[in-house]
């Protein structure tokens, strides 16, 4: 079902307003629920409206009406628009692609038919953010194009792409071709035209960013740059059921790191036939150290963590204080995070701890089991749980 909205700008461009008529769809089973469309509509009209000046959006909502060219063209028509753009979302191996279709009413001709890849899901948290340059570059080149397709046309030529940033980031396209912002934020690359081009910038304390454009013609943009941050705060569960937070502050920009939480036992979930919920009077107090092995703009980016835990017992009625069966011990971490977005990505962690049994035996008898649970290994002065993992969330603050 297709999903659109629209709006006008409050200045036109000189000369004729062009209209625009916007219809979203995805392919049968394009595995976006109804609301995910909707702000993927909501995101395309967005950054058409702002990229592209003097233009008029209009949508096809509650048409009814099967898109294909023709019921497109009537629909735009209808709606007072002189051109159409057709986007199909299909989502597939963890990439969304959007196939876009664009036809001029006005000189009655297919402008372009073109198949735009993102390398993510591109979840409602980042919809907002997207700007989709290389869409708005399609539509601007098509509307501003006065001659037909198939007659005529030039061959390729070389144009110049003027990139805005701050300076000293460094440009990375196609091809291995690079440049750097000066100290006025200028950088230029030339490229052959027309064609899409991926563009990478990076610069020390900065996120990285990937941007997309097609280019018929000389074009400058602007990349707009989030700067690392030094805090970040986790939030995770511990063996899929324990309740976990955690504070981390970089000592090295982006790579090493030390990090402070806790671990509460007291509700976890159970997973048993008999219960739903666990309660324990402990808490974990936990101290690390860490550092990442890749740099954060790849999909999967692994870490490692070494620390030390404190247990302490919360009973009520008593004093709060280190749990005689265990002071604490040790554990190590090897994990990854996933996504790219500067604003947020779940994580995955292989954790095993490292008990520091106080008296023999009596750790494992308070597991209430003759037999040993799963995942442990104790000895007369330590228990080992290697069969432990967390999942979660991170921020940056």
């Amino acid at each position: 079902m297709p999903f659109t909205v629209s709006a006008q700008t409050a200045e036109p461009s000189s000369g004729l307003q062009r209209s625009l008529l916007l219809y979203v769809d995805q392919q049968q089973k394009g595995g976006l629920t109804e609301n995910q469309l909707l702000v993927l509509s909501r995101s395309l009209l967005i950054s058409l409206q702002a990229g592209i000046p003097g233009i008029a959006v209009s949508d096809a909502a509650g048409s009814g009406q099967s898109a294909s060219p023709a019921a497109l063209s009537d629909l735009a028509l209808k709606a007072g628009a002189d051109f159409w753009l057709w986007a199909q979302v299909s989502v597939d191996a963890g990439k969304t692609q959007l196939h876009v279709r664009g036809f001029d009413i006005l000189a009655q001709e297919k402008k372009f038919d073109a198949t735009l890849t993102r390398e993510s899901l591109l979840s409602p948290l980042e919809l907002p953010f997207e700007k989709w340059d290389d869409l708005v570059s399609l539509v601007t080149s098509s509307l501003s194009s006065g001659e037909p397709q198939g007659q005529g046309t030039p061959g390729p030529q070389e144009v110049t792409l003027t990139v805005r940033a701050l300076p000293g980031t460094l440009i990375t396209g196609p091809g291995g071709a690079k440049a750097q912002a000066g100290k006025d934020g200028f950088a230029s690359l030339s490229f052959p035209a027309p064609g899409e081009y991926s563009l990478h910038a990076t610069l020390s304390g900065y996120y990285p960013l990937t941007r997309r454009f097609f280019l018929s013609d000389n074009r400058e943009v602007f990349l707009e740059q989030t700067p690392h941050s030094w805090w970040a705060l986790d939030a995770s569960l511990l063996e899929m059921g324990y309740p976990s937070f955690d504070v981390s502050r970089f000592i090295l920009l982006n790579s090493l790191y030390v990090k402070l939480g806790i671990t509460t036992y007291a509700v976890g979930l159970a997973f048993t036939d008999t219960q739903a919920f666990t309660s324990n009077p402990l808490t974990n107090l936990v101290l690390q150290t860490g550092i990442y092995l890749r740099p954060d703009d790849v999909l999967f980016r692994p870490y490692v963590n070494l620390g030390a835990f404190l247990r302490i017992v919360v009973a009520p009625g008593t004093l709060v204080g280190i749990d005689p069966l265990s002071w604490g011990g040790l554990q190590f971490s090897i994990g990854t995070e996933i996504g790219r977005s500067p604003r947020g990505r779940f994580f995955f962690e292989y954790q095993p701890m490292l008990y520091a049994v106080s008296v023999p035996g009596l750790f494992q008898a308070s597991f209430g089991s003759g037999n040993p649970p799963a995942g442990w290994s104790f000895s007369p002065k330590s228990a080992f749980n290697f069969l432990c993992f967390r999942v979660g969330y991170r921020w940056p603050l």
